[in-house]
């Protein structure tokens, strides 16, 4: 089964599903809570609403697949601890694993691109309890969890991620099969 026969993707009204075009974090969200069988809106709560519109880029999607509230969920039914758990232990046996985002060739541009990140959200977010160095730390570790379970590769052979590049919606279908989401949370 597909994730659009699973009901998790869905086209656009006009039937077309737009491989290329660019991924929203309402769109994101949105995704994140079908799998979850949420049938709130858990990812616009607490003033999250001003990032709806924005676009995903592949620090911000690496954050929310690998550092944020939804990869911490454990459910009942739902692999995706295992998973990520499998697919870290290969990146070790193989040894491919990576501790730092030092290990990436473009560390210095997601280093600076992180703390961007953590500035804006941070300034869209006066009333949460948090740094921008905590902040951008996370998103940093969230990238290096991101590439080890497999949700990214890097965009060329050298393992460069990228981090302030769109996400599209492909891309996140990629990112989901590869950490073996295909259907909702039981």
């Amino acid at each position: 089964m597909t994730m659009a026969d699973n009901g998790i993707l869905a086209g656009y009204g006009n039937g077309k599903f737009g491989p290329n075009d660019p991924l929203t974090y309402q769109q994101l969200w949105t995704i994140l809570d079908r799998i979850c069988n949420y049938d709130g809106d858990l990812w616009t709560e607490n003033g999250q609403n001003a990032w709806s519109p924005l676009t995903v880029t592949r620090a911000g999607a690496a954050w929310c697949l690998a550092g944020g509230r939804w990869s911490a969920l454990d459910n009942e039914g739902h692999s995706y601890r295992d998973i990520v758990a499998r697919n870290r232990a290969a990146h070790y046996i193989n040894g491919t694993f990576i501790n730092t985002i030092d290990e990436f060739p473009d560390a210095d541009k997601i280093r600076a691109y992180t703390v961007e990140f953590a500035t804006d959200y941070m300034n869209d977010h006066p009333d949460e309890l948090d740094t921008v160095s905590h902040l951008s730390t996370m998103v940093q570790k969230a990238i290096v969890n991101a590439r080890n379970y497999d949700f990214f590769a890097g965009v060329d052979n050298a393992g460069t991620f990228s981090p302030d590049t769109p996400l599209t919606r492909a891309q996140l279908c990629q990112a989901l099969y590869n950490a073996g989401v295909y259907d909702t949370v039981e």
